[in-house]
């Protein structure tokens, strides 16, 4: 879904009938997703997905979030917790500094000693309201009051 946000329309591998239409992504809203998926060529569902392409970096990078990132990035809400034993908590450390570095907005919200998605239900409120905020400030959610 990383991938998909920051391909937006203009993907060249996406030959779905609404990729010529008018849209723009809004926002993107990551929960603890690989960034640069170099790293996680080891990984059978990964390998699985990209087939006879696996061992082909160039190919990699283009479908990598990390690498995907530029001033016209969709602004990014990020949630990952700092013990995720699944997907490296740098790897959202490494995607926030790239957003900030492209001057896109974004907002990074650590789960102490959270794992892959294993969040308490204080983090998921948290994360809820994260999200609300966050969504309000970019004018794509309106507010109640």
């Amino acid at each position: 879904a990383l991938t998909a946000g920051y391909l937006g329309k203009t993907s060249p591998y996406d030959k779905c009938s609404f990729t010529g239409s008018d849209f723009t992504v809004a926002a993107v809203l990551d929960n603890y997703a690989p960034a640069d998926l170099l790293k996680f060529k080891h990984y059978s569902s990964l390998r699985n997905w990209l087939g006879a392409q696996v061992d082909n970096d160039e190919f990699i990078k283009t479908i990598s979030p990390l690498h995907l990132i530029n001033e016209k990035t969709p602004p990014t809400y990020i949630i990952h917790g700092d013990a995720d034993p699944t997907v490296g908590y740098e790897q959202s450390v490494m995607l926030e500094e790239a957003l900030k570095a492209a001057g896109v907005k974004c907002f990074f919200r650590t789960v102490p000693g959270g794992k892959h998605g294993s969040f308490s239900q204080k983090y998921k409120d948290i994360m809820e309201d994260d999200i609300k905020q966050f969504l309000s400030e970019l004018d794509i959610l309106k507010s109640d009051n």
